[in-house]
């Protein structure tokens, strides 16, 4: 059976809101079971098409949603870059400006995230989604010269 455009389009809305819904309060690193209850109206051909644009990557035994799949699920769900969103960006940004002004830095920093979770009092899993997802700048089209490295991976992320 051919499925028309607009069928996997709706397919591949639902797939992106169920998985914003059902995944979107935990790191994007986990792993998603192919066999989740999530999945039972998502189509196979969604699932290949989420995992081809980057949005899903496939791992033994199921999927892990990508920075960039989690912003996507969340723009699906309404919370992208609604005004609680906005307003976690800012703290967030002010406590990576503070801890380069406190070390004279003007170019790089070093911050954990579990530094970052007790300063501003925002989730570890959405700090480092956060990053992974490179929200910061899609919301607040935030970009400087300063960097701070963030996390057990030191990922760069670009703060103003």
């Amino acid at each position: 059976m051919t499925i028309s455009n607009k069928d996997r389009s709706e397919n591949v809305s639902l797939a992106l809101r169920l998985l914003g819904n059902r995944f979107g309060g935990e790191r994007v690193d986990g792993l998603i079971d192919s066999d989740d209850p999530v999945f039972n109206n998502v189509l196979p051909t969604t699932r290949k098409s989420l995992t081809d644009q980057g949005l899903l990557s496939e791992v033994p035994w199921g999927y892990r949603l990508t920075g960039r799949g989690w912003m996507e699920a969340l723009n699906a769900t309404g919370k992208l870059c609604d005004g609680q969103t906005k307003v976690n960006l800012g703290n967030l940004c002010a406590k990576l400006k503070k801890r380069i002004k406190q070390t004279a830095r003007t170019e790089e920093g070093l911050v954990l995230i579990d530094e970052l979770v007790t300063e501003t009092g925002l989730p570890e899993y959405w700090i480092y989604n956060v990053i992974e997802s490179q929200l910061i700048e899609e919301c607040l089209k935030a970009f400087s010269k300063r960097e701070a490295l963030i996390g057990h991976q030191a990922t760069k992320i670009n703060i103003t």
